[in-house]
Parts: C-alpha cells; structure tokens; sequence
C-alpha cells in the first residue's frame, strides 16, 4: 500500500503540481505584460487625445474635437484593462503563493528518508514571492 502511495504521489500528484505551478507563473507574466502595454499605450492616446482637442479648439474644427474625446475614451478603456490585468497577475502571484504553501504544509514530502540531522529535506523553506506594496 506505501508503495502504492508513492507511485501515486510521483507519478501523478508531482507532475500535476508542477504543471499548475509553471501555468500560474506563465499566466502571471503574460498578465503582467499586458497590464505594461496597456499603460504605456493609453497614455500616447492621451498625449494624441490631447493634442487633437487643441489643435481642433484652435483651427475651429468640431471633426478634431470629436477624434480627441474619441481617443480619450479609448484610453479610459485601456488603463481599466490594464487595471484588470494587473488584478489578474496579482491573483496569479496570490494563487501561487497558496499552492506553495500549501505543498509545504502537507506531508506529502515527508516520504522521503530523514537526512543525518534526521530532518526531512522537503522541510526547507520555500521561496514565495509576495505582492509588494504599489506606491500611488
């Protein structure tokens, strides 16, 4: 039967663990990215939002006054996607934090022989990052 649990826990329950903790980082990167570009983009469509209404105020052109709150829109609607990635990537980072937990407070690893100090291995600390403060 304890050989049984073994195989279960290597051959199934690892493998798992492992692709579920590489998928949360993956998806916390590309979350992170996207929130990065969604930044960066909408405030050039501010700086164009910007230029548009006064360029158009000036030259009397209504047209140009239109584009300009247009693209202030659009740039609204992209700091809120990027505000919504960025929640995305730090429930990423939260959800991964809680696996790595709690991979450490189960004895799933406590199947492996004691070493000399007849301590376990697997009772090293494990490095989880956490979500530093952002500074307004």
């Amino acid at each position: 039967m304890d050989h049984l649990r073994r195989q279960i826990i290597s051959t199934v329950l690892y493998p798992r663990l492992e692709f579920e903790a590489s998928d949360l980082l993956k998806w916390r990167s590309r979350w992170r990215r996207l929130t990065n570009c969604c930044e960066v983009i909408s405030r050039i469509v501010i700086g164009a939002s910007t230029i548009c209404a006064f360029t158009g105020a000036f030259m009397n052109l209504a047209m140009l006054s239109h584009v300009a709150g247009l693209l202030g829109i659009v740039a609204i609607l992209l700091l809120a996607l990027g505000i919504y990635a960025k929640n995305e990537s730090e429930e990423k980072l939260s959800q991964f934090a809680g696996l790595m937990q709690q991979l450490k407070s189960t004895d799933i690893m406590a199947d492996e022989p004691p070493n000399a100090t007849g301590a376990y291995a697997s009772n090293a600390p494990i490095y989880v990052p956490t979500v530093a403060p952002q500074s307004a």
